[in-house]
């Protein structure tokens, strides 16, 4: 009986670990700070150069808090405060003929991982784009990042093979704006 009685204790000290409680809420202008020191943190998790991150405090102010923000941002708290968020917005499917929502970030602090933080946050995602009728949720991974990989596939997430990520860097589509380069021919 003793050792039973133990043997649940201690199963249930397990089980309180795994799952610890936390909530979701959207970010407001007060947290800039704690927005900002996420930010860095995942750039710095992503291997780059904090000394030479464009972003700055100022910048996320005037493109998520301004007059028209560009992006939103979910967090999410525990008793230790802030351990992640989700930086999103959203774009329009021109042949779905609906919105969907694009999540650009998703990071949970290191220490945090495990405890259903991630996938609490992309819940509140789901139910944002589902209130609004989107017609999918998008975002990006990292080749080289495997749990994370792993991750999005356990909840459904498709790695679409068939569709790549063209990117153009501000240099290159100032001149294309400028009219340095048009359509090369062969």
């Amino acid at each position: 009986m003793v050792r039973y009685f133990f043997f649940l204790f201690f199963l249930g000290q397990l089980y309180a670990a795994d799952f610890i409680s936390f909530q979701t809420r959207p970010a407001r202008i007060e947290d800039l700070d704690e927005l900002y020191a996420l930010v860095c943190d995942l750039a710095a998790f992503e291997g780059k150069d904090l000394k030479t991150l464009p972003v700055t405090k100022d910048n996320l102010k005037k493109y998520g808090f301004g007059e028209t923000p560009y992006f939103h941002v979910e967090f999410a708290e525990n008793q230790n405060g802030i351990v992640g968020y989700a930086l999103y917005s959203y774009a329009y499917s021109g042949h779905q003929g609906t919105p969907f929502l694009y999540i650009d970030d998703l990071y949970v602090k290191p220490a945090e991982r495990g405890h259903g933080i991630g996938s609490g946050l992309l819940q509140q995602l789901a139910c944002y784009a589902k209130d609004l009728g989107c017609c999918r949720m998008e975002w990006h991974a990292f080749d080289w990042n495997d749990q994370a990989l792993d991750f999005y596939d356990k909840l459904g997430g498709n790695l679409r093979k068939d569709l790549l990520l063209i990117r153009m860097e501000k240099e290159a589509y100032w001149k294309i704006a400028d009219g340095e380069i048009r359509e090369r021919t062969p």
